[in-house]
């Protein structure tokens, strides 16, 4: 196990305001191949001689760049040169197509505090799919994940495309440690904590996006969704082999079987807590939305809920 602190008594633990500083200035990924999970190096002085911690001498580099750097086979030079136009700033993203790991059969995904087995997609706003699984594009491949994470601008601040993880560089902070990748707009503000467990799961720990004038809060409570600027309505349990899952729409009119502007359509029968053949589970007079599940069942761990969401 390699010394915490080196000849000088410098930690090798970089303070998250230098860390942060070193992330965004190599566009959040490795300066010479762009891979989004990465070390933190010191080019020179290397780290046994440095006496700080210099974001101008130092570089992120991926775990495959990394050792060719300290066997020696890479230059310090081409480091620094790749230090001074780092890759990802050229194409505008950091990225991994390794991330990922998922065979053949499709992970459980978790969004939230809600755990969803085998969707078609997971997340629907507008006719858009914004969170989806798709079949191996060959036979014996793997399955794969795509998803779209937007700002409040609608900009895009994450994406993942056929198990490829992308990472915008407008992003104010990207951090990825082990199988967990977060996105801050700012200090303490969480837009996005997205972890992966091999061959199991995807999981999204914590949501705050926005996507054509609604906003999708998520977290180990439930999962919400409406106006930006209002009370937001959600729902917390269990959706089980779902044709589809969630899914955000115009309000049509559709009668809902309610005394309240919340309830469960017609076309559905509520029993032991599960609500089924449902093409509608919530409706939000008022504000214009359709927050549509359209599964076979889904086994509510509460009741139908409305929160409000700093």
């Amino acid at each position: 196990m390699s010394r915490q602190t080196n000849q000088h008594g410098l930690s090798r633990y970089v303070p998250d305001p230098i860390a942060r500083q070193l992330r965004k200035e190599c566009g959040f990924g490795c300066v010479v191949c762009g891979a989004s999970v990465v070390d933190y190096h010191h080019i020179d002085p290397e780290f046994e001689d440095a006496k700080q911690h210099d974001p101008a001498k130092m570089a992120l580099l991926c775990g495959a760049c990394h050792p060719k750097v300290t066997r020696h086979q890479w230059s310090k030079e081409k480091i620094k040169e790749a230090r001074a136009n780092p890759i990802c700033l050229k194409r505008g993203f950091s990225s991994s197509s390794e991330w990922f790991d998922y065979g053949t059969e499709p992970p459980t995904i978790i969004i939230g505090d809600i755990t969803i087995y085998r969707p078609d997609y997971v997340l629907r706003m507008f006719g858009r799919n914004l969170l989806e699984l798709k079949g191996a594009e060959t036979p014996g491949g793997p399955v794969r994940i795509s998803g779209w994470f937007y700002d409040g601008s609608d900009k895009l601040m994450s994406a993942v495309e056929d198990n490829c993880w992308k990472g915008p560089i407008e992003n104010w902070d990207i951090e990825t440690i082990g199988p967990r990748i977060t996105i801050r707009r700012g200090p303490g503000d969480i837009a996005l904590v997205l972890r992966t467990e091999a061959r199991k799961a995807l999981i999204i720990e914590r949501l705050d996006m926005f996507y054509q004038g609604v906003r999708v809060y998520a977290d180990k409570r439930g999962v919400y969704f409406g106006p930006p600027d209002k009370e937001l309505y959600g729902f917390q349990g269990e959706i089980v082999n779902p044709v589809c899952c969630i899914e955000v729409s115009k309000d049509d009119g559709r009668e809902i079987n309610s005394a309240v502007q919340i309830g469960v359509p017609t076309k559905a029968s509520f029993t032991n807590n599960t609500i089924c053949g449902a093409e509608l589970a919530l409706c939000i007079r008022g504000q214009g939305l359709i927050l549509g599940v359209g599964f076979r069942a889904i086994k509510v761990t509460g009741s139908l809920v409305k929160k409000c969401v700093e």
